[in-house]
């Protein structure tokens, strides 16, 4: 039985699962996920369970293992979010480093405690241990797989506010007022001066290793794209755009426009069609 990292898991409401349309970067940036059914979780100790995955333990059980409390797994080694096309497995692995809100490909990338979720790491809660980090609180939003509908319970901050650890910043899940916390980093997507050999890619400002595709070529995450370009769209069916200076002059070819993509660094937006 084959078990699903979440890297590019995304939250989705209008899509077709088998692919699951997925991005890492807040609305309307860079190819942002789609907006999800986002609820609070319900306050005391009785945790919601999703009726397709059957009637888990806890909030965070699958058939493999429990996330909070962890357990089901042997030696050193945790339980982190994962499931096939109708329920939800989660998975035993050896923790990785990253921290919260740090970009990830699959759950061994994140260290104990988090989950590669929309691809990064995540912290996942239950409503009634009140274990999330900092102030963010826990809430719930469905993620669809090919035949069932699981309600995931994630910590939530509030967008624009102070909900998230220092240098994090609130990536808002849709266009909703609500997101998880992205670290957040230190190179700029204009200058573009990350070391030599990597570019700066994201909302989340990441260096790294850069692709090959150019301008209006195909691609399937931000660093598929030459440096100065981020991957507009999702699904795999992507194509490089260029990063923008917002308010500049001449900044994007005829017939698309910039846009700001809202984070924390305003001045630089994607070109979209007009």
């Amino acid at each position: 039985m084959r078990t699903r990292d979440l890297a590019p898991l995304c939250l989705a409401l209008a899509t077709s699962l088998g692919s699951i349309a997925c991005s890492s970067d807040p609305a309307p940036a860079d190819a942002a996920p789609d907006a999800g059914a986002l609820r609070d979780a319900p306050g005391g100790g009785t945790a919601d369970s999703a009726a397709d995955v059957g009637a888990p333990v806890s909030c965070l059980s699958g058939t493999a293992c429990d996330i909070e409390p962890n357990s089901g797994c042997s030696g050193t080694n945790v339980c982190a979010y994962a499931f096939e096309s109708d329920a939800r497995t989660n998975e035993c692995i050896a923790p990785g480093t990253g921290a919260l809100g740090t970009a990830c490909d699959a759950n061994t990338d994140c260290a104990s405690g988090f989950s590669c979720l929309f691809g990064f790491c995540t912290e996942l809660c239950c409503p009634d241990t009140g274990s999330c980090t900092a102030s963010t609180t826990c809430g719930t939003v469905d993620v669809m797989g090919t035949d069932f509908t699981d309600t995931l319970h994630v910590c939530l901050c509030d967008v624009g506010g102070s909900s998230c650890p220092p240098d994090h910043f609130c990536n808002p899940i849709g266009t909703g007022t609500r997101g998880t916390c992205l670290a957040q980093g230190a190179c700029s997507r204009l200058m573009q001066d990350c070391p030599s050999g990597q570019g700066c890619y994201g909302s989340i400002r990441e260096c790294a290793p850069p692709g090959t595709a150019a301008i209006g070529e195909a691609c399937t995450n931000h660093p598929d794209c030459v440096p100065g370009a981020w991957c507009r769209g999702s699904g795999g069916s992507g194509q490089c755009a260029s990063y923008c200076e917002v308010g500049g002059t001449d900044v994007c070819p005829a017939g698309f426009e910039c846009t700001s993509f809202g984070d924390d660094e305003p001045n630089v937006g994607g070109c979209y069609p007009m």
